[in-house]
């Protein structure tokens, strides 16, 4: 009965550790974007797609944008200078229908220039968007 009660014991004090570290290291995003994911409907293949993600910095610190990557058929333009506390922005794009050849979900990576203090490399965000031919 002993040995159950110690087994219990360490399986709680085991969770409830790994519960407080998980919380720990949660963290909050440097930009909230106003969607994440935009549908952008059907299609007609060769036709230009022109959408922007809007963005507010909800940290505490500025926050500048160094790249934003997706596929060939993704231009993207987004804003050159700092976005301090508080701002807005946004990241405009053009989806090139006719490099693709069917439906699907397109991923772009916006990478900033601000690091991530545990591990040294840079804080990104992946946004997407998606259509139907």
């Amino acid at each position: 009965m002993v040995k159950y009660f110690f087994f219990f014991s360490c399986i709680m004090v085991f969770s409830l550790n790994m519960a407080a570290q998980a919380t720990g290291n949660t963290k909050k995003p440097l930009l909230s974007y106003k969607e994440r994911h935009i549908n952008l409907g059907k299609v007609k293949k060769g036709n230009k797609v022109t959408f922007s993600y809007t963005f507010t910095n909800t940290s505490k610190q500025d926050v500048e944008i160094d790249i934003v990557t997706g596929c060939d058929c993704t231009e993207a333009t987004w804003p050159s200078k700092k976005i301090k506390p508080g701002e807005s922005g946004k990241i405009d794009v053009v989806f090139l229908s006719a490099k693709k050849e069917k439906s699907e979900t397109v991923e772009l990576d916006v990478i900033l220039k601000n690091e991530d203090p545990k591990t040294g490399y840079p804080i990104f965000d992946i946004l997407s968007y998606s259509y139907l031919f």
